[in-house]
């Protein structure tokens, strides 16, 4: 009597959660009008939608996949067919089993190509210099660390010098940010090139992420990440910027990856340097570096409970981790008590943090706005990819077989970093949704897992899939999804390289291509190209500064801040205190100059010592 075979719980769940949710898409949400983009950049809400619509536009945002998953499964089931008529009797491909050699020159390759291009997006589109407040203040500070200093004291002179994001606290100034990406930045001052480091970090950040990959996949899966990660819109405008996610990120990756090499060598040198380099994250951003912390202390905790009679081993295992961690949490506060006056006054307390929380101040209404306008700008910069492709495979690696051991890490550690910045006022996007930046690779590690469990998943769903030939149906049908992500990539990487200007970047502070990177947020080198060109040295510019922050805090930055460059970028505020300023210069000449205007004269006003 022959025997009825019966589905296993997790296909039968499977396909019940697809069912479900076509069902769920095409009923409530296909003829849903999504709310309007509502952007909350700083908390400003402009009209935040109800509850109910945002949860439904969240739904329909991050399923808009649906039609192209079923052309998908449909070009899955006809290649099957293709295959059994024609293709059963060939051989394996050998395109996924390339050598050790071939994937590791393929990175080098990958790394020089990535290097070259977000070098020249600095140096030419972005004119080398930052572009945001914040990259500023970061810049400022760096520029002090490599003089050998902590802080600047400028006395009666700070009026003409209101340097952007740095804080004047007990004849004091120094910036509100910890010292880690100011730190890493100095190195490139110390050298007298400071735009180098950001390309250098977008690099490492793309090695590190290959290293992931051989630990936790292999190396083909580890190549693929990486050039997944190098499409990235997201990835390359922010390899490309002063901000200090880009540093962020490059150590949440080595942390992770010594973390991954630590747990499975039970190294103590790594353990110590995994505690470092979480520790430095943290003195990057800390509550980034909080958030990293989380998943990472769940998963040893589960290795200390789950082996209690080797928990003293474990301890000591563990042991260096904490000493290292310690150690750059010492340096954190120690920071504090140098600038601050108090270890656990922060510079982060005397500038600004926005609300925390949900309250009569921000609803949940204004919460799911901020995540509504981060998961939207995420979708946009993943990948580049149209509608919500990003999200498509997604779905899969959830619905296929359970994750395995590093995935539920790599899901913990977007799930702490989308739910802790939940509670953050406002969506703060600025070259994208950058609170969301660090987990950038881990959506890329998962929708690579996804794409893997494709062909597993087509084999639970049409049963022509079950039989012998299944190993050689998965290559095919890989080399299949990958001609069509790579594709995609294709398309990506042409927008992304249009030069065209435009000003479209003011609707969401998010670039779509090069074109838009240029003159963005009104950064620009123009005046002191001017200056440049009129051959003006040793001389004092008076800045005319109305209201907006780049008029006077872009000239600033090309100063090292000693303020006795060549050129001193002071602020204009009239004849009686311009004199004062002009007192301490006796040698030089002085001009007035108009930032937007792009426009500079001489300064017809005599000092009094003369």
């Amino acid at each position: 009597m022959a025997q009825v075979k019966t589905q296993s719980f997790p296909t039968r769940f499977m396909k019940f959660g697809l069912v479900t949710v076509v069902i769920v898409y095409v009923i409530f949400l296909l003829d849903f009008p999504s709310v309007p983009m509502q952007y909350s950049m700083g908390g400003d809400y402009a009209h935040p939608g109800t509850i109910s619509n945002l949860i439904f536009s969240l739904l329909k945002l991050g399923l808009d996949f649906l039609p192209f998953l079923g052309i998908l499964i449909l070009m899955a089931i006809l290649l099957v067919l293709i295959i059994k008529k024609s293709l059963a009797s060939y051989r394996p491909v050998q395109f996924l089993t390339r050598s050790t050699n071939f994937w590791q020159t393929a990175m080098v390759i990958l790394s020089l190509i990535a290097f070259s291009e977000f070098a020249m997006t600095n140096y030419f589109v972005l004119d080398h210099l930052p572009h945001v407040p914040d990259a500023i203040a970061y810049a400022h500070q760096a520029k002090l660390f490599a003089q050998g200093k902590l802080f600047l004291k400028l006395g009666d002179q700070a009026k003409h010098f209101p340097l952007v994001g740095m804080i004047d606290f007990q004849g004091k100034q120094f910036s509100q940010y910890s010292f880690g990406h100011p730190l890493v930045l100095s190195l490139g001052y110390r050298l007298g090139l400071p735009w180098l480091i950001p390309p250098l970090m977008g690099v490492l950040a793309l090695n590190l992420i290959y290293q992931i990959g051989i630990q936790v996949y292999s190396r083909r899966i580890g190549l693929i990440v990486a050039i997944l990660a190098f499409i990235s819109p997201f990835i390359k405008m922010n390899s490309a910027s002063f901000m200090s996610h880009n540093t962020a990120l490059v150590f949440t990756l080595l942390t992770i990856w010594w973390f991954i090499k630590f747990i499975k060598t039970q190294n103590y040198w790594l353990s110590f340097g995994t505690g470092l380099a979480l520790g430095f994250l943290v003195n990057i951003r800390p509550f980034t570096g909080f958030l990293v912390a989380l998943p990472l202390g769940l998963f040893s905790l589960k290795i200390l409970l789950v082996e209690p009679k080797n928990w003293l081993k474990n301890l000591r295992l563990f042991g260096p981790l904490m000493i290292g961690l310690t150690l750059m949490l010492l340096s954190y506060f120690g920071y504090n008590k140098i600038l601050t006056g108090s270890w656990t006054t922060s510079t982060y307390d005397l500038g600004f943090l926005s609300h925390f929380g949900i309250d009569a101040t921000r609803t949940w209404a204004m919460a799911l706005t901020d995540s509504y306008t981060n998961l939207y700008l995420l979708n946009k910069v993943l990948l580049g990819w149209p509608g919500s492709l990003s999200f498509l495979f997604i779905l899969v690696f959830i619905v296929t077989s359970p994750p395995k051991k590093w995935e539920w890490l790599f899901s913990g550690l977007i799930g702490a970093i989308l739910g802790g910045y939940f509670f953050y006022k406002g969506s703060w996007m600025m070259y994208g949704p950058r609170f969301w930046y660090e987990t950038t690779p881990f959506w890329l590690f998962l929708i690579v897992a996804g794409i893997e469990k494709f062909p597993q998943m087509m084999q639970k769903i049409v049963p022509t899939f079950v039989n012998h030939n299944f190993k050689f149906y998965r290559q095919m049908m890989l080399i299949l999804i990958y001609l069509l992500v790579f594709g995609l990539g294709v398309r990506s990487l042409v927008r992304w390289y249009q030069l065209t200007p435009s000003t479209r970047w003011q609707n969401d502070f998010t670039p779509e291509n090069l074109g838009e990177m240029k003159n963005f947020n009104y950064a620009n080198s123009y005046l002191m190209t001017e200056i440049t060109r009129q051959k003006i040295h040793q001389a004092v510019v008076f800045i005319k500064h109305e209201f907006n922050w780049w008029e006077y805090g872009v000239p600033a930055y090309f100063m090292d801040l000693s303020f006795q460059d060549d050129i001193i970028y002071a602020l204009d505020l009239g004849d009686d205190e311009n004199l004062e300023l002009i007192n301490q210069y006796p040698t030089r000449t002085f001009y007035r100059a108009d930032y937007d205007a792009v426009e500079i004269s001489p300064y017809l006003i005599k000092s009094k010592n003369l």
